[in-house]
C-alpha cells in the first residue's frame, strides 16, 4: 500500500501501475479505493476520509477494479459506488445513462434490414453502456462496441439481452439453439448473476401460443427458451425471459411498440416452489398499425418455402416443427392475398 495515501485518487495512477508491476507473477485484477484503508482486529477492512479517524466498515467513496483487456493488453477501470452501480469506465462517467441495467448487450441473429435498424436502435438508446454480439457463418459469437470494436467484458450487475430477429426466424432456429446462443453468450460476457437479468425475444410472436398440444404444455417459443435455460433450477435460473403474443416494431428512438390486443409474458425461475412462473407485463406502447414491425410477409414466406425444402424438412416431414412452419406458411399466405398486410406494413 502507498504510504500516507489512498490507493485511488483523481490524481494517482497507484493501483494501475501496481497491476502492471504484478502481471509477470499472473496477477490479472486488483481494486483500490479513493478513501484511506486499514484492516480491523476483525479482519474486516476499514475506510476513513482523512486516514486519522472516523473509520468505517463500509466504504461510502468509490471503489475502483483495475484488469487487463483480453484484446489490446492494456489496464481497463472500472468505478463503482457504495451500492456496486457501475458509474465510470476507463475514465468515462456513465452518470447521464437513463437506463435500469448497467449493460445492454443486443444479440443480432440476421442481417435482415429491419433487424439491423432495430438493432442499431436499440444500442444508441443507451449508447454509454450497450453492446452489439453477432454470430458467424462458422458458428463464432463476437461481441463488439458501437463502434464496430471488438471487445472482452466481465459483466457484473443489472443487465439485459435484447435478442433480435424476426419471429420466423427465431422460430426456425429453434429453442434450444437460441438457449444455447444465449447460454453462449451470458459465458463470452462472463456474467456474474449478482443481480436479476432480463432476456427479451424481440420478435414477432415469440409467446403465441402454438396450434398444437394441450393447454397443460409448453407451446411458446419464449415458454421453451426459458424452460431450457432454465434447466429444472440448474441452470441461468437469475434471469427473466420475455416474449410477445403478436408483432411488434423497434422505434427510431430504441422504444418498443406492440400491435394492440397482444399481451407480453415475462417468465422466471420461483425457487421457493422449485419451477418456472410467468406474468404478464403492462407495456408502454401499443399501436393498431405497425409502421416497420419484426415481420415482413414476403421475405417470411419466401424463407420459409425454401426451408420447408430443405433437406432438414423433407426428411423430417412428421416433425412438429415440420408442422408448426407449414401452418405459419399457409396463415403468411392468407394474409397476403386478403390484403392486410397494409395493417402492418407500410
Amino acid at each position: 500500500m502507498q504510504p500516507r495515501q489512498p490507493t485511488d485518487n483523481s490524481t494517482s495512477t497507484y493501483a494501475a501501475q501496481t497491476l502492471q508491476n504484478l502481471k509477470e507473477i499472473g496477477v490479472t485484477s486488483t481494486s483500490a479505493r479513493s478513501d484511506y484503508v486499514a484492516i480491523g482486529p476483525d479482519g474486516r477492512k476499514l475506510t476513513s476520509s482523512t486516514g486519522i479517524d472516523t473509520w468505517k466498515h463500509k466504504d461510502s467513496k468509490a471503489k475502483t477494479h483495475y484488469s487487463f483487456n483480453e484484446l489490446t493488453g492494456e489496464v481497463e477501470s472500472r468505478v463503482y459506488n457504495s451500492e456496486g452501480t457501475l458509474v465510470r469506465y476507463n475514465g468515462k462517467h456513465l452518470g447521464d445513462n437513463n437506463s435500469q441495467y448497467q449493460t445492454n448487450i443486443v444479440l443480432q441473429l440476421s442481417d435482415n434490414e429491419t433487424v439491423k435498424n432495430a438493432t442499431n436502435a436499440l444500442t444508441k438508446k443507451h449508447p454509454d453502456n450497450s453492446y452489439i454480439a453477432k454470430i458467424d457463418d462458422n458458428g463464432k459469437l463476437t461481441v463488439y462496441d458501437l463502434n464496430g470494436n471488438e471487445v472482452n467484458l466481465n459483466v457484473n450487475g443489472k443487465y439485459r439481452i435484447n435478442v433480435v430477429a424476426h419471429g420466423s426466424e427465431m422460430t426456425a432456429i429453434g429453442a434450444e439453439q437460441l438457449a444455447a446462443h444465449i447460454t453462449n453468450l451470458q459465458t463470452k460476457l462472463r456474467i456474474e448473476q449478482t443481480e436479476q437479468g432480463r432476456i427479451a425475444l424481440v420478435g414477432c410472436e415469440t409467446d403465441k401460443p402454438s396450434s398444437s398440444g394441450t393447454a397443460a404444455e409448453i407451446t411458446s417459443l419464449a415458454q421453451l427458451v426459458a424452460k431450457r435455460l432454465y434447466d429444472s433450477g440448474n441452470g441461468t435460473i437469475n434471469a427473466e425471459v420475455t416474449g410477445r403474443t403478436t408483432q411488434i416494431e423497434v422505434n427510431a428512438d430504441g422504444t418498443k411498440t406492440m400491435l394492440t390486443g397482444g399481451t407480453k409474458t415475462v417468465y422466471s425461475w420461483d425457487t421457493d416452489k422449485g419451477g418456472m412462473s410467468q406474468k404478464t407485463e403492462t407495456v408502454k406502447s401499443h399501436s393498431g398499425v405497425l409502421k416497420n414491425p419484426l415481420i415482413n410477409l414476403n421475405e417470411e414466406i419466401q424463407r420459409l418455402e425454401e426451408l420447408l425444402k430443405s433437406k432438414k424438412f423433407t426428411s423430417k416431414k412428421q416433425s412438429k416443427h415440420y408442422e408448426l412452419l407449414s401452418g405459419t406458411l399457409h396463415a403468411f399466405r392468407e394474409v397476403r392475398e386478403n390484403e392486410w398486410t397494409s395493417i402492418i406494413l407500410d
